[in-house]
C-alpha cells in the first residue's frame, strides 16, 4: 500500500452527491447573475471559489438538498464577497 492509498479521506462525496453539488454551484451563479453580479473574467474565478466552499462547507455538515445548497453558497458570498 503506498502513502497515498493509506490516507485517511473524511469528508468524501459520492458522484452523486458531487452531481448535486455541481447543479447548486451553477444555480447559485444564476441566482448571482440575476441579483446583476457579473464580475470580470478574473473576479468569476474568486466568486465561484467562493460559492463552492459555501457548498463544500454545507454538504461537509450531511445537507444534500440542492436548494439549500444553493442557498448556502449565495449566503456564504454575500458574507464574503468584496464584491457586493
Amino acid at each position: 500500500m503506498t502513502t497515498f492509498e493509506s490516507l485517511a479521506y473524511p469528508n468524501t462525496f459520492t458522484p452523486a452527491v458531487v452531481n448535486t453539488m455541481l447543479g447548486a454551484l451553477s444555480d447559485a451563479w444564476r441566482i448571482l447573475s440575476a441579483k446583476g453580479i457579473h464580475p470580470d473574467v478574473v473576479a468569476e474565478v474568486a466568486v465561484r471559489e467562493i460559492l463552492a466552499k459555501g457548498i463544500i462547507q454545507t454538504a461537509e455538515l450531511g445537507e444534500r438538498d440542492p436548494a439549500r445548497l444553493r442557498d448556502a453558497a449565495v449566503a456564504h458570498y454575500m458574507s464574503q464577497s468584496p464584491l457586493l
